[in-house]
């Protein structure tokens, strides 16, 4: 197959690689307006994988010009919808990152766009892809978990973004808890109905990091009884740290405490280990899930199937974080219909 990746930066360079490995794709396009780090991508994969790639600066003429079996979209998130339209318009599969779109109301269009053109895309929660967390998904599917009480989910990176990259300020909700969303809606098989969000910033902190919202946390109700509460930072000393916890009536069970914890235990021995095995960010950690979930949207356009996770999904999580977003503005809970998004 032929490929085609929009976006030559950190994302959009590791699923280029990934695609350049597959036994499914002869041939991989990259699409970036920067033409310097278009060509350094493509130089990269040619000196590293011996692939041959070839370098657009714009996707329209590319998919114009025919022959184009599937797009992924590594593009920053304003280009998200633009980019899929393009795509699905032209009747190509589009994989793209999340959250695909920015507004609720764009990612409710698009949705309509997606079912009615009947082409196939999938949205990049890769969480979804993580062995652990499918297994704690497989768990409460099969009913190990029983009647599913409470959920606690967190996400906390290790280093504090560029601050030329966390505006506007909703950027902790709709960028990094989206994924924590989603994660709740996966696992738990539950839509959530009602958020109420906390954060407190009082400016600059003593790293030198001043964005209004740095840290929050979200408790939610789940439409089948349980409660949910997820966390989410931009500096955490002790590496990047996700986990999840699941109590359930018959077992409770918890992803992301592995052989490379990220917490410094003070229940356990300890351990002289002066270099502690850390995770140093979100692609280390979830390099397993990235590529099974770009391997999962191979197969199924192959196979002209629907993907797992959709935009509908990227609809439902996008709420939620809208929803969380406001709630921490006001102050207040705030009540969302997910399972009616999520349609």
């Amino acid at each position: 197959m032929r490929a085609v990746v929009v976006g030559a930066g950190r994302i959009g360079s590791f699923h280029a690689r990934n695609l350049a490995k597959s036994d499914a794709v002869d041939d991989v396009v990259v699409v970036d307006p920067g033409d310097a780090a278009a060509r350094a991508l493509a130089d990269s994969l040619r000196d590293t994988l011996g692939v041959e790639v070839a370098v657009a600066s714009d996707l329209g003429p590319v998919l114009a010009a025919g022959g184009i079996d599937l797009v992924v979209v590594g593009a920053p998130t304003s280009l998200h919808s633009r980019l899929i339209l393009q795509a699905v318009t032209a009747g190509v599969p589009v994989f793209c990152e999340k959250p695909g779109a920015t507004t609720l109301e764009q990612a409710e269009a698009l949705r309509d766009a997606v079912a009615a053109s009947g082409v196939a895309v999938q949205i990049g929660f890769q969480r979804r892809f993580d062995p652990p967390i499918r297994a704690a998904a497989a768990a409460r599917q099969r009913g190990d978990v029983g009647h599913t009480y409470l959920v606690r989910s967190a996400t906390h990176d290790h280093e504090p973004p560029d601050i030329a990259h966390v505006a506007p300020r909703e950027t902790l909700f709709t960028e990094t808890l989206i994924h924590d969303f989603d994660a709740i809606r996966f696992v738990t098989g539950q839509e959530v109905t009602r958020v109420m969000a906390m954060s407190h910033a009082p400016g600059t902190d003593e790293l030198g990091f001043d964005a209004d919202v740095r840290h929050a946390a979200v408790l939610m109700q789940l439409d089948g009884g349980a409660q949910a509460v997820a966390t989410a930072a931009w500096h955490d000393p002790c590496g990047y740290d996700v986990r999840m916890e699941l109590l359930g009536s018959r077992d409770s069970i918890a992803v992301g405490y592995g052989d490379r914890p990220q917490l410094r235990r003070l229940d356990v021995a300890e351990v002289d280990d002066p270099a502690p095995r850390r995770y140093g960010g979100f692609i280390e950690r979830f390099e397993i899930a990235y590529r099974d979930e770009l391997e999962a949207f191979v197969d199924c356009v192959r196979a002209g199937a629907t993907p797992e996770v959709g935009v509908g999904d990227a609809a439902a999580a996008l709420a939620i974080a809208h929803a969380a977003w406001h709630s921490y503005q006001t102050g207040q809970p705030v009540d969302i219909d997910g399972a009616e998004v999520a349609e």
